[in-house]
């Protein structure tokens, strides 16, 4: 990390607080989780920060994994095994994020949730065969649209 490129508008965080710090909480939660591109009138008719946009708009797959907490994913031994490490692995990793000095420059999404992948795709392949298969599709349509905006965003297209 002393050899990571930043932008200049980290440094003064980064000189105050270091690489790890509760200070850097609100900022990194509301790029990971709440903050959506706003509306833009040219192609791709959407604006993204540089800072990164939250993980619901860019994956709105995900928001399938709120079944989790059905109590028929976790009857089994082996289910409660396998759902408790990917959940606690998942929180650990995001709470590490949310206290890392910067939220990534430039980015499209969130970059750093890309740690956390791994674990959703387990979760989410335990409860995606109970959604109805057309709001799964919708989903999946939506984050290819929308990373393609991204994309055309990113590349300056």
């Amino acid at each position: 990390y002393n050899f990571q490129l930043y932008a200049a508008h980290f440094a003064e965080d980064k000189e105050k607080y270091g690489f790890l710090d509760l200070a850097y909480i609100p900022k990194n939660f509301y790029y990971m989780f709440i903050h959506i591109p706003t509306p833009s009138l040219n192609f791709p008719y959407l604006n993204f920060d540089n800072e990164g946009n939250t993980v619901i708009f860019t994956s709105p797959l995900f928001i399938i994994l709120l079944l989790i907490i059905r109590k028929k994913y976790w009857q089994d031994k082996i289910s409660k095994l396998i759902n408790s490490i990917c959940l606690i692995s998942s929180s650990a990793l995001i709470f590490i994020l949310l206290l890392f000095w910067g939220t990534g420059w430039v980015q499209f999404g969130y970059r750093y949730f890309l740690d956390v992948i791994p674990f959703i795709v387990i979760l989410l392949s335990k409860v995606i065969a109970d959604v109805p298969w057309k709001f799964t599709l919708s989903l999946l349509i939506a984050s290819i649209l929308i990373n393609l905006s991204g994309t055309i965003w990113f590349l300056g297209l």
